[in-house]
Parts: C-alpha cells; structure tokens; sequence
C-alpha cells in the first residue's frame, strides 16, 4: 500500500519557489483582481496570495544583490561602495540629489498603487 501513502514534503531548502513563479502568480492575481468579478472573500484570498508572492520576490531580489555586491565587491568590480550607490555618497555635490538610492527607490515602490 505504499503508492496510497502520500509523499513526504520537500526540506525547506528545496521547497523555495523560483522568482519567475512567484512574479508569474502576482501577475494571474493582478489580472484576476482587475477583471473584478470575484466575490469580495475571494478578492482578498487571492490579494493575500499575491501579496506574499510579491513580498517572496523581494526577498528573492534582495538575496541576489548581496550575493552580486558581495561577488562585484570582493572583485573590485564596483566603481563605488554599495552603501554609497552609483550616485556617491549623500551630500556630495557630484551626487545627484534627485536620484534615490537603490534600496529607498525599491522600498518606496513596495506599496501597491491604486
């Protein structure tokens, strides 16, 4: 009776869902929302859904600009710090004070907008 018994649920390592899937189902559920013919509950299921797809591809994209700084960095790749950003440091008057850094930029970016 082994091939009734359920398969035992991957580790966690391996269980991680790639980016593309997670941006994937945030798109279906944009689509979905936007058609608007769910029911209010089911709106809110599928919002949460993708909200945490959504919070997983940041997480995903965050994990590979350490690993790109880190590599990048320990190469001397970068032609600036990663705290500094491409711009330089804040306050510099070089800078370009109308750009926000790489990390303010996405940060503000992680709310949905209406």
């Amino acid at each position: 009776m082994a091939s009734d018994a359920r398969p035992e649920p991957p580790a966690p390592e391996k269980a991680a869902v790639p980016f593309e899937v997670e941006l994937e189902n945030v798109e279906r559920v944009v689509a979905a929302l936007e058609r608007g013919d769910l029911s209010l509950e089911d709106s809110i299921r599928l919002f949460e859904s993708g909200h945490r797809s959504l919070s997983r591809c940041y997480q995903i994209l965050d994990g590979a600009q350490k690993r790109i700084e880190i590599l990048a960095g320990a190469s001397g790749w970068l032609p600036y710090s990663p705290a500094e950003g491409p711009a330089g440091p804040a306050g510099n008057a070089e800078s370009d004070s109308s750009t926000e850094s790489g990390t303010a930029a996405r940060d503000s970016n992680r709310g949905f907008k209406e």
